[in-house]
């Protein structure tokens, strides 16, 4: 391989971000909290220490079992690694945290720089800036938690006015996955989810866990403002595609270039996409390429290059650099055949399982999943380059 790769496990702490290499061992966990249940030692199980003691005798093994998890300091990575690959989601890895601490290292990394990082995070904001440009979004509304306590009624009367008839869709401002995401029928609904998100204590009462379906664990916290959308939905006359675009940069000197694959359309079991539909092979469906006017075949091929040009052109006025994803919904007006993008998310960094369909899309551009690795890479360090010449 022409590879060396160290596996390092981010780990935040309250306000401590902090690496761990991990062991072979702890890569075949399940997820990320079960491998940070597992960084320092504990009391070991007695089944599981008798078989460490019989698979002590066969050498091969003595190293995996004795290999613990070690805590790295970030000051160490220039002296162990040549790039960083940023496999992360959410904060404080997609928020442009972990993209300051790389640029203060003078480490190349995957992705955009960390204001892009932190704009995209933001969908208030994104959605702010996209408007700016003349590009469309679902109406919106921020509500702040200062507001709802102070006049519910009031914010309700202002949601009313701004946003119509229903439904409506609220989602956190900063978390990803469709988390804590639902759609808001009526007014109770609507009520009982700002009281929710907006609540102080991390508990939640019962009956508003019922009202929204809250599954047991499923993660619900407490925000200071929560985005409350019109929810996009076929009316008579026309058509809405939920679909996903990835895309790529090509840097040529200080300029940049990009590369839209063809949009997958998304197919859902229900309103809304479910973590594991997201990010799980064979528990989501996607449908590469969209399927705008699937009897006729020039004229979805026309579309979809449309779609491409929005997307480019959103990629270039927020700053996108490297690759990304860009997720919304293809608005058909049947009687005149027209399409029209409307963005509701970027991922800066997007996941690169099957499921995601970045690697699908990309074969269907000519790319064998290593060389799109390798290209990420490659504009890492175009974009590392650009930052010391500039």
């Amino acid at each position: 391989s022409r590879y060396e790769a160290i596996p390092l496990f981010l780990r935040q702490v309250g306000e401590d971000i902090q690496l761990w290499e991990l062991p072979p061992r702890l890569l075949f966990k399940d997820n990320a909290d079960d491998i940070a249940a597992h960084l320092v030692g504990g009391e070991i199980p007695p089944p599981t220490l008798r078989s460490r003691e019989q698979l002590m005798n066969i050498e091969a093994y003595e190293r995996i079992l004795t290999y613990p998890a070690r805590p790295v300091r970030w000051e160490e990575l220039p002296e162990r690694v040549d790039f960083v690959f940023l496999a992360l989601h959410g904060r404080p890895g997609e928020d442009g945290t972990v993209q300051t601490i790389l640029e203060g290292l003078a480490l190349p990394y995957n992705g955009s720089r960390p204001a892009v990082c932190a704009l995209l995070m933001d969908k208030y904001a994104t959605h702010q800036q996209l408007q700016k440009h003349g590009f469309r979004v679902p109406p919106h509304v921020l509500v702040k938690r200062t507001d709802w306590q102070a006049d519910p009624e009031k914010v309700l009367c202002l949601l009313s006015e701004q946003l119509g008839d229903y439904p409506w869709i609220g989602k956190p401002t900063d978390e990803g996955c469709s988390s804590a995401v639902r759609i808001l029928p009526d007014t109770e609904t609507v009520r009982t989810y700002l009281s929710v998100m907006l609540r102080e204590k991390e508990e939640i009462p019962p009956a508003w866990q019922k009202v929204l379906a809250i599954l047991p664990g499923e993660p619900f916290p407490p925000k200071n403002e929560v985005l409350i959308e019109r929810y996009l939905h076929s009316r008579p006359g026309e058509r809405w595609i939920e679909v996903t675009a990835g895309l790529i940069t090509h840097t040529e000197g200080n300029a940049v270039r990009y590369e839209v694959f063809l949009p997958s359309e998304t197919v859902k079991a229900e309103g809304i996409l479910r973590l594991e539909e997201k990010f799980l092979a064979g528990a989501g469906q996607n449908v590469t390429p969209a399927r705008l006017f699937p009897e006729d075949p020039a004229q979805n091929h026309a579309a979809l290059q449309k779609v491409q040009q929005e997307v480019a052109a959103i990629a270039q006025a927020v700053g996108i650099h490297g690759y990304a994803r860009v997720d919304g919904f293809v608005q058909i007006v049947e009687a005149a055949g027209e399409v029209y993008f409307w963005t509701l998310e970027i991922n800066t960094l997007p996941g690169l399982t099957p499921a995601t369909v970045f690697f699908h899309q990309a074969v269907l551009a000519g790319y064998q999943p290593l060389e799109v690795l390798e290209h990420i890479m490659q504009e890492g360090q175009a974009k590392a380059q650009q930052r010391v010449t500039i």
